[in-house]
């Protein structure tokens, strides 16, 4: 008779599970809802990577060519500036910097050409051109649209 008082009584499988369901319903009360995730999306994390990646190759470039190209990468807002050249502007000295804005096929340019000879120096604003890829007779290459007359107002 002493061992049935010693062992503990069985629980209830109807009082555990309304135990359970009003400890989840003070939970709900106290935590309604999970916090949303604050990391970004697959996307956005591809996009962030080749930013990174297009930064890294123009550091590369930059170092190894002397400062004399330049590559940044901004894939978010889908741009790239691109930039060549040196010299001396005593002597002479060639730059080449490009801003490039991609859209869906299209890449929309401006670029800028200074040139210094003998201590003068020129720079060019060239147009605005696009460059986008074409197709003729199965045959692929790249379209290149300079527009002859600008106006602006």
């Amino acid at each position: 008779m002493t061992l049935a008082a010693e062992r503990p009584a069985a629980a209830n499988p109807a009082m555990l599970v309304s135990q359970w369901a009003s400890l989840s319903e003070s939970l709900a009360i106290r935590w309604p809802d999970l916090p949303e995730r604050h990391t970004l999306s697959f996307e956005e994390q591809i996009t962030e990577r080749i930013s990174q990646v297009g930064n890294q190759i123009g550091d590369h470039l930059g170092e190894l060519s002397h400062d004399m190209f330049r590559l940044r990468v901004d894939a978010r807002h889908r741009r790239a500036h691109l930039g060549f050249g040196g010299g001396d502007a005593t002597r002479f000295a060639l730059r080449v910097d490009s801003d490039i804005q991609f859209d869906d096929l299209d890449a929309h340019v401006d670029m800028l050409v200074d040139v210094g000879y003998h201590g003068h120096t020129l720079k060019f604003a060239l147009p605005s051109f696009q460059v986008g890829p074409t197709e003729y007779r199965s045959s692929y290459g790249v379209a290149v649209k300079l527009p002859l007359f600008v106006r602006r107002f």
